[in-house]
């Protein structure tokens, strides 16, 4: 690294990895890479370098030569969690996080073939680019207006 300005925005790149603490200066073993690499690729290096050496609890990460910070084992081999699930709980079904029943601000639009009994739903149509009959020789459905027999 030539200037501090790269260090800056390694330790912004790394920071989940680094220990927050500014006096934790001291490690055990260094940890040097050529170049800088993707976040979950050094991750994955620094676990193998920490489970190569089961005492060592901090290492120190440098990057093109330059002091990055220090790693700790807790911040590295912490399992990083799966994002929008809390146990067997799927997103969406916590405590109020959606209501029971149907949402009343949004419908189906229906489109109906002229010609045969081939329908579509959507979510929102444009008149430029309405549904197409997939039966050949059939062309664009017709809208099924709100309360029109089908």
């Amino acid at each position: 690294m030539e200037s501090e300005s790269s260090t800056r925005r390694m330790r912004s790149l790394y920071r989940t990895l680094l220990e927050s603490d500014p006096s934790v200066t001291s490690a055990d073993v260094v940890h040097e890479e050529a170049t800088d690499l993707p976040l979950p690729d050094l991750r994955r290096a620094l676990i193998a370098k920490y489970e190569a050496n089961p005492a060592t609890q901090r290492i120190e990460l440098r990057v093109a030569g330059a002091s990055v910070g220090v790693t700790t084992r807790r911040r590295v081999c912490r399992k990083p969690g799966d994002a929008g699930v809390v146990g067997d709980t799927p997103a969406g079904e916590g405590d109020r996080a959606t209501q029971p029943g149907d949402s009343t601000r949004y419908r189906t639009v229906d489109f109906r073939c002229s010609s045969c009994d081939q329908g579509a739903s959507l979510s929102f149509y444009d008149e430029r680019r309405m549904p197409k009959c997939p039966t050949a020789g059939h062309h664009v459905m017709e809208l099924v207006r709100e309360g029109a027999e089908s």
